[in-house]
């Protein structure tokens, strides 16, 4: 099969069954735009596996569900390692005190800014707000 036959059937079966992918990510996952990123790493398969893509028209379909069964497992897994590497490191930086040099009073460290702030000259004041060149 040449290459623009093959380029148009890809073209073809991305216009035609990319809104059905959509939507069937969209069910499986939380937030919309997780949807559109793993369609468009379906597609990127796609293209990439262009000469796997059946002959028949009526395999098109579920050869490209198959693709997206494979991605949406991978974004499935990738997403439980994150949750655990997340919630270890939360578990051992709670464990761990902090060093006493990154430990302030809270007084201190709530009026610290104030206090420069009413030190400063109206001069100082506009060049930190960034009104000085008005």
């Amino acid at each position: 099969m040449g290459t623009e036959i093959r380029t148009a059937r890809v073209e073809n079966a991305t216009r035609e069954h990319a809104p059905a992918l959509l939507a069937y990510f969209a069910r499986r996952v939380d937030q919309p735009h997780d949807a559109a990123d793993l369609l468009a790493e379906t597609l990127l398969v796609l293209w990439r596996r262009a000469s796997a893509l059946p002959v028949e028209d009526t395999e098109v379909r579920p050869w490209m569900f198959g693709i997206g069964r494979n991605v949406l497992m991978h974004y499935r897994r990738r997403a439980l390692r994150q949750r655990a590497i997340s919630d270890k490191l939360r578990s051992i930086l709670s464990a761990t005190p902090a060093p006493a040099s990154l430990t302030l009073p809270n007084t201190t460290r709530s009026t610290e800014p104030l206090r420069h702030w009413t030190q400063s000259t109206k001069t100082s004041s506009d060049s930190f707000t960034g009104t000085d060149f008005l």
